[in-house]
């Protein structure tokens, strides 16, 4: 679901344009002095304003806050089912086919990292993919499962092995 789509799902069951405003705000994703009401983006539009920020993540330029296990498996699935590498834009779509959310930027960035750090993340211009490595014990995480169910299974493998601090 796109911003737009999220915004009228949230206006539909009661939330009011200040609560929304706020929450995407929260979320990193807007910014009040935009105006009163976010604005309604493609995944494109939101990949592209926080892409900046995902790299500069990447680079270490600037802490990203933990996240729950959870979040990187969510992205880790979302790069898993794109058979080939993807942009931002991509990873997004597919991350809100998963969860029917779309993922803010410290939650990109820190799931990123992480796989990063366990070395299952390829970073080629503006293309990210898992290593074949990766993609291998992915499927044998999931066994079979696929979506939710593939990632939940990927969360509870990663309780128990934390990625690799140093890379």
């Amino acid at each position: 679901m796109d911003m737009k789509g999220l915004s009228l799902a949230l206006l539909v069951i009661g939330c009011n344009e200040a609560e929304i405003a706020n929450a995407f705000q929260a979320a990193g994703v807007w910014n009040l002095s935009e105006g009163p009401f976010p604005p309604l983006m493609s995944y494109g539009q939101y990949a592209e304003k926080i892409e900046p920020q995902i790299r500069s993540a990447l680079a270490r330029e600037h802490e990203v806050p933990a996240q729950p296990p959870f979040i990187e498996a969510w992205l880790a699935f979302a790069l898993f089912e794109g058979q080939s590498a993807l942009n931002l834009e991509a990873v997004i779509e597919a991350a809100d086919s998963i969860n029917h959310l779309i993922p803010n930027p410290d939650e990109i960035a820190w799931a990123f990292l992480q796989l990063g750090g366990r070395g299952w993340l390829v970073v080629e211009g503006d293309q990210y993919s898992l290593t074949a490595d990766a993609r291998r014990a992915i499927d044998a995480i999931r066994c079979g499962a696929w979506a939710w169910e593939g990632a939940k299974r990927l969360e509870e493998w990663i309780l128990s092995h934390p990625p690799d601090r140093k890379r």
